[in-house]
């Protein structure tokens, strides 16, 4: 499994950043977004059990 973190500007030049676990071939996708205030490393244990599965 790839972990991947990347940013890109939003309105205002606002940075968004993200983090991808993927998986080659992937039997799924699944897109988490967390609330204001946490951080999207809280995610990992959940991208790790899902990689597993074979879903990015």
């Amino acid at each position: 499994m790839e972990h991947v973190e990347a940013q890109f500007a939003g309105c205002a030049g606002v940075a968004i950043h993200t983090r991808s676990w993927l998986v080659r071939p992937a039997r799924a996708s699944v897109v988490v977004v967390h609330g204001l205030g946490e951080h999207g490393g809280r995610y990992a244990h959940v991208a790790q059990a899902l990689g597993s599965l074979g879903c990015a």
